[in-house]
């Protein structure tokens, strides 16, 4: 994304995936305002973690307020042994 001259801004993961809150203090002190926002949700390399259910939630309300489009990279899902995928409903949603 920079090769392309975007800037990028980093915001970290934990146990529970994407840091979600430290995006949203990003946000609202920011001048900036993004336009996408690019995440691996599932089993993100290299730490393996998921984007808890709570979090993907408070991602989609915020890139809706925030006006930006989420990338959601989720070539891993596949990998999973559940039964359902939490974000299987949120993909009909206009931002992702």
């Amino acid at each position: 994304f920079a090769d392309a001259g975007l800037r990028c801004v980093r915001v970290g993961v934990d146990h529970e995936g994407l840091e979600v809150e430290k995006l949203e203090a990003w946000l609202k002190s920011s001048k900036v305002k993004p336009s996408l926002l690019y995440c691996i949700p599932r089993y993100h390399n290299p730490t393996s973690v998921c984007l808890s259910p709570a979090r993907e939630t408070r991602l989609l309300e915020l890139a809706d307020v925030y006006d930006f489009t989420i990338v959601y990279d989720d070539p891993y899902s596949l990998l999973s042994f559940a039964t359902s995928h939490p974000l299987a409903a949120l993909r009909a949603h206009e931002r992702v």
